[in-house]
């Protein structure tokens, strides 16, 4: 528990005061107190990113005082500086380009940035790689990807968390979690998420309905984005180097998926369109007005519980890919052609003629004026 916390958007606040640091805000606390919202409250000890605290925080009135609380009390705030197993994998990536004919430049520092691993594959192409172990937030990894994007670099995180809040936030990829003892001897590591390949498949031959029609089944093929396998951390080093490994973003209803697949897999799910780009998301803010409780009440006590906010999982699944795709164009259907005067089903001596109530002949039309 500490008195000070630092808001992404107003910076440092201090709940000893009235105000809470921020005079230009006399709202602010009613909006903080009793409303959780990942990514707004960070730990003012590791503001900086590079010993950004795991998990969000909260604020709360325990005895009278407000303070501000970590949502899981079991973290604990990292050391200073990069740990063993983060050092051995900038070097297992950076030894892994350099082998594959690229150069590799580890600590590498812009304007605003420092990037883990800065590697030139073919034709120029830059790759800022960036190993995240650590629990950073989701504001911090959009935030350092533009800034990538903006120097130039195509960005790429690596992580060894299936909860890692940069999952389809950026272009990633998973592996397992191991020692460094085991990272540092170039035991396998094996790409567990974030690189899928097409597999496209005839309409017919599926055994759930057709996902562009909702039921039944049609002509055309249809594909899923399934993981590659085998597919190891040098591979994967080597191939986005050379181009032949390439981002992509799959919009969803309310996110949206980052994947690297190959040239040729992308350039058949596109089927010539460009790209779709993330939607920025637009913050809208209802004004709220701070609660008197009744002092006879005890709804307002605070008990220090606070829900599990819902974030990202790599879950290893495949991915439907035809939500994207161009509509499904169906021939053309022949005209039926109209029947023929012939002879009554009912073997009578009238012209069978077809009416729209079923009946073949006037003979046995329900409103003929004749009789059975």
């Amino acid at each position: 528990m500490t008195h000070t916390v630092w808001h992404v958007e107003h910076g440092l606040l201090n709940l000893s005061e009235p105000d809470i640091g921020c005079p230009s805000q006399p709202e602010l606390w009613a909006k903080l107190y009793r409303n959780y919202q990942p990514g707004i409250l960070v730990c003012a000890e590791s503001v900086d990113e590079e010993t950004e605290c795991p998990g969000g925080m909260y604020v709360r009135i325990r005895d009278g005082l407000r303070e501000a609380c970590h949502y899981n009390p079991g973290v604990h705030h990292p050391r200073t500086g990069e740990g063993p197993r983060h050092k051995a994998l900038k070097e297992r990536v950076a030894n892994a380009a350099e082998d594959a004919g690229w150069s590799a430049r580890m600590e590498d520092r812009g304007a605003k940035r420092r990037t883990d691993v800065l590697i030139v594959g073919a034709e120029g192409l830059t790759i800022g790689w960036e190993i995240e172990l650590k629990h950073s937030t989701a504001d911090s990894i959009k935030r350092r990807t533009k800034i990538a994007e903006q120097d130039g670099l195509r960005p790429m995180w690596t992580t060894d968390s299936t909860y890692a809040q940069l999952i389809d936030r950026a272009p990633w990829s998973r592996i397992n979690k191991v020692s460094w003892h085991n990272i540092a001897a170039g035991n396998a590591l094996l790409i567990r998420g974030g690189a899928k390949t097409l597999r496209m498949e005839k309409c017919e031959r599926r055994p759930i309905p057709c996902p562009t029609q909702r039921a039944g089944r049609c002509d055309g093929w249809h594909g899923t984005w399934e993981p590659i396998l085998g597919l190891h951390l040098e591979d994967m080093v080597a191939n986005v180097g050379a181009g032949e490994l390439v981002p992509l973003y799959i919009p969803k209803a309310r996110s949206g998926n980052y994947l690297w697949v190959s040239a040729a897999d992308r350039r058949t799910y596109l089927q010539g369109r460009s790209e779709p780009k993330p939607e920025p998301r637009v913050k809208t803010e209802l004004p709220q007005e701070p609660l008197e409780p009744d002092p006879r009440c005890k709804w307002h006590k605070d008990t220090g519980w606070i829900p599990d906010p819902k974030g990202p999982r790599d879950t290893g699944a495949a991915i439907d890919a035809s939500d994207w795709t161009p509509p499904l164009i169906l021939p053309e259907r022949p005209a039926i052609p109209k029947s023929q005067p012939g002879r009554c089903v009912y073997l009578c001596e009238e012209p069978a003629r077809l009416y729209p109530c079923g009946w073949r002949c006037d003979a046995h039309r329900p409103n003929s004026a004749r009789t059975r």
